[in-house]
């Protein structure tokens, strides 16, 4: 479930980073089984729930974003950070959230 979250952040609407940057903060929740992830302002995300939930941070770069996984199933992972999923982010706006990534589009609502 988190690698699909993960999978589902990676393109915008020819918006900018600092306008991606302010629309994606908040709960969204997957469209097709995708699950649901929340961003943070400050740069932390969180998706799954429970003891099987996974974190990391995330980015912008023009209408791509990389999510960095820090801590896997709630434990940090073994000896590095990672992985790393990049997407490019197609829409984002206050209810809607696609993504490509991989050849796969991910759409989210909130």
């Amino acid at each position: 479930m988190l690698f699909t979250a993960l999978l589902l952040l990676a393109g915008c609407d020819r918006h900018g980073d600092a306008a991606i940057r302010k629309s994606l903060p908040g709960t969204w929740h997957g469209q097709s089984g995708a699950g649901e992830v929340v961003f943070s302002p400050d740069g932390s995300f969180t998706t799954g729930g429970g003891a099987n939930h996974d974190a990391g941070t995330w980015q912008i770069s023009g209408e791509t974003l990389t999510m960095t996984i820090t801590n896997f199933n709630g434990l940090p992972p073994v000896g590095k950070i990672g992985p790393v999923v990049q997407g490019r982010i197609t829409r984002v706006d206050s209810h809607f959230l696609t993504y490509t990534s991989g050849g796969q589009i991910y759409s989210f609502s909130r």
